[in-house]
């Protein structure tokens, strides 16, 4: 449990990275290179957010768990069985 955090906010700060540098570049800025305060800055804000998360959340963590499992439970019985079929026979929907 002690590198979770870590990993899960390198993958979340290389998306908003990879986000804002398509936004520039969208603008005709050129490619963003790394940059240690933006790096810090992102680093930080996400940890903000995930202790503010956490404090908010507090003793309710069972509904939020209770939420998140009924989510995910319908998304993974019933919605990518199909899709898992559909990719493994080369099925293309036109909708």
């Amino acid at each position: 449990m002690f590198f979770t955090f870590p990993l899960e906010a390198h993958v979340a700060r290389f998306a908003i990275e990879e986000v804002w540098g398509a936004y520039q570049e969208s603008r005709g800025r050129p490619p963003m290179r790394f940059w240690w305060p933006r790096h810090l800055i992102i680093t930080a804000s996400l940890v903000l957010i995930a202790m503010i998360t956490a404090i908010i959340v507090g003793d309710n963590l069972g509904v939020v768990l209770e939420f998140s499992g009924a989510v995910n439970a319908v998304a993974i019985s019933l919605i990518l069985p199909p899709l898992a079929y559909l990719k493994v026979h080369n099925i293309h929907l036109h909708i």
